[in-house]
């Protein structure tokens, strides 16, 4: 039986969204960093994430640096050593959902501007 790890996790875009493409395909990537608390000195976990097809496009439209942002999709982890012997890992995710926290900027409206009264 085959079995799928998903993770549902909100944190900031921590790079650029680099955009490629794969036999036609678009992707993108990027790095989001989740922190466990609201203190500077909490330890935190860096996913790097992938994005294929509409998805891809939509968030190389509309991921910015520094972000805040909602993800959901599959998750794979691997774990070596370096050369040195210092144990390293890696999480990444395939995107699945992708959804920006922040307000954009300049989306605070007048009340003039109000649809209603």
């Amino acid at each position: 039986m085959m079995g799928l790890f998903t993770a549902n996790c909100i944190g900031h875009i921590g790079s650029q969204v680099t955009l490629g493409q794969a036999n036609g395909t678009d992707f993108c990537k990027f790095s989001v960093a989740i922190s466990a608390g609201r203190h500077d000195d909490d330890a935190v976990t860096w996913i790097q994430a992938t994005a294929w097809g509409g998805l891809a496009k939509l968030c190389e439209q509309y991921a910015t640096k520094g972000a805040a942002v909602a993800v959901n999709g599959a998750v794979r982890q691997s774990n070596w050593k370096t050369k040195s012997g210092e144990s390293r890992q890696n999480i990444e995710m395939t995107i699945r959902d992708f959804r920006i926290l922040d307000r954009p900027t300049g989306a605070e409206l007048a009340i003039d501007e109000l649809p209603f009264k």
